[in-house]
């Protein structure tokens, strides 16, 4: 495969939408606090997900810091690796899911793992999080981990200068919610 055959085959697999979570490559980026405007999204976002899933039969979510932080790095590659698809929003590759599966497994004690990613603009009559949800809802894989048996949930948002937002939502289920509580009681002491 010629360097050229091979940059058209990675721009192609960049633009299709709402691609599948195919893991490619490791993320080695530092992970920066949130701004305002991203964590208002990002709490945006995991409020209407809830929502969403209470509306569809599913049980609600928790919140969980360390998928936050899982997720903002994913975000933050995509942003870096300028993994942007159109203005008016779509999917991006989960060129970084390799990296974030082992991080939430290893380093967090997560069972399973699942990954939703997307980008959009700032601008238009949707807020982002209403842009990025209805990306999610619309496509059928992404759909169904909005809807899976996951226990836990953590959202990254990243906006870039030029207005872009980059999302990834990371879906995890303990072996045992005994084991998320027993987590969580060590981390409030």
């Amino acid at each position: 495969m010629t360097k050229q055959s091979v940059t058209k085959a990675v721009t192609a697999a960049l633009v299709s939408a709402l691609s599948s979570c195919t893991p490619a490559v490791t993320p080695e980026l530092p992970v920066s606090n949130p701004s305002q405007s991203e964590a208002t999204v990002a709490a945006e976002v995991y409020q209407q997900i809830n929502a969403y899933r209470r509306a569809h039969g599913a049980s609600p979510l928790q919140r969980n810091p360390e998928l936050d932080q899982v997720a903002r790095q994913n975000s933050e590659f995509l942003r870096a690796k300028h993994a942007k698809l159109s203005s008016q929003g779509g999917s991006t590759s989960h060129l970084s899911f390799e990296g974030s599966t082992p991080s939430a497994h290893k380093l967090h004690n997560i069972n399973q793992v699942g990954e939703n990613a997307a980008t959009t603009t700032t601008s238009g009559g949707n807020t982002a999080a209403a842009r990025l949800v209805s990306l999610w809802t619309h496509a059928p894989k992404q759909e169904n981990n909005l809807r899976f048996g996951w226990t836990d949930t953590g959202v990254g948002v990243v906006e870039d200068h030029d207005g872009m937002v980059f999302a990834t939502q990371m879906f995890g289920a303990y072996k045992a919610p005994m084991q998320r509580d027993m987590l969580n009681s060590l981390r409030a002491h």
